[in-house]
């Protein structure tokens, strides 16, 4: 069904699954669920609230929390006044916070963590036109949540009117290279997103999700808020990636929404369980589901393998499925690329994988695979809401190759107070420059090959996109995270940070004391590594191989600064970091 806007779109769900549940909070061993009626209700208290602190058509509301159901009444409330929504992870720095406040004239915060909301109160009147600090708990000077949504409020009964090209919102985009900037983000650009998105997938209203993405991203809010009101699905919300395998099995979701670290963990940490069980577990495994993720399926199989593979079946990959919640249907992974023979372990238990491709300046998916078409190492068709053209004059690469420029109804109007960086982005006649390459094969999937900002130019005048190396070094058991670079010099260099159980076991028999403080200079711990890297590179043409290994001991988190929020490297503050031991490898 096609709305005229958000608000008339969770209106009418929430009259239409009015009984179903929509969000799961985890209390105790379960989770206590709002339905689709008790959530329009706290919209409606919630919009009333704001409405009377004075937040009217135009103005904009922030919120700082993690994905939890006040979040998303937030947002509902916020859209039907004709405001503005704009969110934040708890994790931004302060000087991050006080920038986008004021960059998004924000004259009211919702905020989760108390303390964070007391230093805000306490600096209010020097962040932009900041009026009001709302906290979800009691905080000192601040007023509450509660307080704000108190019963019998009178006023705003009713919502404003809005057309699709009303701005929604404005998501700030991670900054790797430099200050964050506020894509606009419109209410036609999210619907667009909902349409395509439910008629490229087999979604029901009896289908349930983990909520494992961060709302604060496009792709979070799309599929576990929008999407979900507008199908009639409910999401079991995770409180903490490290509960994920508690919570998934007591959620027993029939689909995901994730990145690609997850399913590797989940991949990863079975191949090391069974490692760990050894005996007739360990020896099944190796003959029947490491081959066969390792092989495209082509390959003929004997009877006996096939009995095998039967026994594997019922031993193992039951059990497997028993421990994902035993409903699990399809995920959809995003953000990088995911190894082939982690998408191929999910097909063995009987779990499709289908890989997509977007920005935040797309509003989130552009292409997707889905059950009618995939094609493993592609990031799918153009969805619906899509078209995709190459800019063959500029990328330099193999035949085919171009920059990826998509046209739609998805593309945000651009970014807030930059005209001339909305400008630079888009094409005369109407497309979105995206920075990444890609080609077509003949059926119409499209593979990403690089990013022309991340390209870069060897002394010998050979070009290098790094993060197809990266990914497919990543996929060794060793390498938790790996930087590849080679900037202007006469080879490529690996900066690699190991997967500390994978590498113990490994070099235990090798006698590395990971007691010792300097273990990561090890000749043994440094030439594992340059023979790790040597192998999975093996592949790669010569000049794109890494001569040399630094192996890492600090570990790259958005705590520290070297990650992005959506977990993407900052390559130049990695670059900047490490700068005295890369150096040192090149003049070695």
């Amino acid at each position: 069904m096609l709305y005229a806007n958000l608000v008339e779109m969770q209106e009418q769900c929430c009259l239409r699954y009015a009984d179903r549940p929509l969000y799961g909070t985890r209390t105790g061993g379960d989770y206590r669920w709002t339905n689709y009626r008790d959530f329009a209700r706290q919209v409606d208290a919630l919009r009333a609230g704001l409405a009377s602190l004075g937040i009217g058509h135009g103005d904009t509301v922030a919120i700082i929390a993690d994905n939890c159901v006040e979040w998303a009444v937030a947002a509902y409330a916020t859209y039907g006044l004709g405001a503005r929504y704009v969110p934040m992870y708890e994790s931004l720095l302060p000087h991050e916070r006080d920038y986008i406040l004021a960059d998004s004239d924000a004259r009211l915060v919702l905020v989760r963590n108390c303390d964070i909301a007391v230093d805000l109160r306490c600096r209010m009147g020097q962040i932009g036109r900041l009026q009001h600090v709302v906290a979800f708990r009691a905080a000192p000077g601040c007023q509450t949540l509660a307080e704000l949504m108190r019963p019998g409020r009178p006023g705003c009964n009713s919502t404003v009117t809005m057309q699709r090209d009303a701005i929604a919102g404005l998501v700030y985009t991670s900054g790797t290279t430099g200050t964050p900037k506020g894509v606009i983000i419109t209410h036609g650009n999210l619907l667009a997103q909902i349409e395509a998105v439910s008629t490229s997938q087999e979604v029901y209203p009896d289908d349930r999700t983990l909520s494992i993405l961060p709302w604060g991203h496009l792709s979070g809010q799309i599929v576990e808020v929008h999407l979900l009101v507008s199908l009639g699905i409910s999401a079991a919300l995770l409180d903490d990636v490290a509960h994920l395998a508690r919570d998934i099995a007591v959620a027993r979701p029939t689909i995901l929404f994730a990145v690609p670290r997850v399913f590797t963990r989940i991949y990863d940490g079975v191949d090391q369980s069974i490692a760990a069980r050894g005996g007739f577990a360990q020896w099944l495994y190796t003959r029947t589901i490491q081959p066969a993720v390792r092989r495209d399926g082509s390959v003929a199989v004997s009877l006996w393998q096939r009995a095998l593979d039967a026994l594997a079946d019922r031993l193992i990959l039951q059990s497997i499925r028993n421990r994902l919640g035993g409903r699990l249907r399809f995920v959809v992974s995003g953000a990088a690329a995911l190894s082939p023979e982690v998408i191929r372990f999910f097909d063995l238990l009987g779990v499709s994988i289908f890989e997509g491709y977007g920005l935040t300046e797309t509003t989130m998916a552009v292409t997707s695979n889905a059950r009618d078409g995939r094609r493993i190492g592609s990031v799918g068709r153009c969805l619906s809401c899509a078209q995709i053209k190459l800019d063959h004059t500029v990328a330099a690469g193999q035949t085919g190759e171009g920059e990826i420029v998509v046209y739609g109804p998805c593309i945000s109007p651009g970014y807030h107070k930059l005209p001339q960086e909305t400008a630079a982005a888009m094409t005369p006649d109407g497309g979105l420059r995206t920075g990444d390459i890609g080609r077509f094969d003949a059926d119409g999937f499209l593979y990403i090959t690089g990013r022309i900002k991340e390209i870069y130019k060897l002394e010998n005048g050979k070009y290098v996109a790094p993060a197809p190396l990266e990914e497919s070094l990543q996929r060794s058991p060793l390498i938790s995270q790996v930087m590849v670079y080679g900037d202007n010099q006469d080879f490529n260099i690996a900066v690699v940070v190991p997967d500390m159980a994978a590498l113990k076991n490994s070099a235990a028999c090798r006698g590395v004391d990971f007691a010792a403080l300097d273990w990561n200079v090890q000749p043994c711990v440094v030439g594992l590594f340059e023979t790790e890297v040597a192998a999975v590179s093996a592949d790669f043409r010569h000049f794109e191989q890494p001569h040399k290994v630094w192996v890492c001991a600090e570990e790259w988190t958005v705590a520290n600064g070297l990650l992005t929020p959506t977990l993407k490297m900052k390559r130049r503050h990695l670059v900047e970091r490490y700068r005295a031991q890369i150096d040192q490898l090149y003049t070695q």
